[in-house]
């Protein structure tokens, strides 16, 4: 009885230790050549944002459910959560929204929202492209600190694992692309760029190991329309 109860303490630990420091495993960003024309122009845009994580061990007393719980409130208010089971690990796979906009639009849509990430859109007149950065918001902090009260140890981090971001060209146009320090098709590019017709897109990938620039610096890439 002794040994089972150590079994599932260990599983427990094992899973808070699987939590601690979240980092997802792997984001999907969805961005539209004219929604970044849009955004540099004033708008707020949506932009739709698929996280997974994958935590092992075992739930047993509803930690995942609480945690859900509690990001609800950092998250747009159309979040779906979707869990799943392995033989070793818990499956979790949140899609979301967050903003896309300039400073000034962003800074008017925190003041009164949360999200946890966000695009923010800089515009070079010099070059006439687009600079794009994905960012982790204050809310961060903020769910961090109502994880910890739920258990010291739980906690959130960006970027994640792999981050994907899908450019989809909807311009009548020729768009650009580039970026740096970036996987396309599996293949590694010291500096990356393309053109896109209208209906083309391309994944641009970047690896946030622990040997990997992205694994401090935040993803960005440029746009030219």
């Amino acid at each position: 009885m002794i040994i089972v109860k150590l079994f599932k303490l260990l599983g427990f630990i094992v899973f808070l230790l699987a939590v601690s420091g979240c980092k997802p495993e792997e984001i999907l960003l969805n961005v539209y050549s004219t929604d970044v024309v849009a955004a540099a122009d004033g708008e707020l845009i949506q932009v739709p944002l698929t996280a997974k994580f994958s935590l092992f061990g075992d739930d047993d007393d509803k930690t995942l459910e609480r945690v859900v719980e509690i990001t609800k409130g950092f998250l747009h208010k159309d979040t779906k959560f979707t869990r799943s089971k392995t033989d070793y690990s818990e499956v979790l796979v949140v899609e979301t929204f967050i903003p896309m906009g300039k400073t000034s639009e962003l800074s008017n849509f925190f003041s009164n929202s949360a999200a946890l990430a966000y695009l923010e859109v800089i515009e070079n007149k010099e070059t006439s492209d687009f600079e794009i950065t994905l960012l982790g918001s204050q809310s961060i902090e903020d769910l961090n600190r109502a994880l910890k009260g739920l258990n010291l140890i739980l906690g959130f981090e960006l970027p994640a694992a792999n981050t994907t971001i899908r450019v989809i060209s909807d311009s009548r146009k020729k768009i650009w692309i580039g970026a740096d320090a970036v996987f396309v098709s599996e293949k590694p590019y010291l500096y990356f760029e393309a053109d896109l017709q209208r209906r083309d897109e391309v994944n641009v990938v970047y690896k946030g190991g622990a040997d990997s620039i992205w694994s401090g610096v935040s993803p960005v890439f440029y746009i030219k329309p």
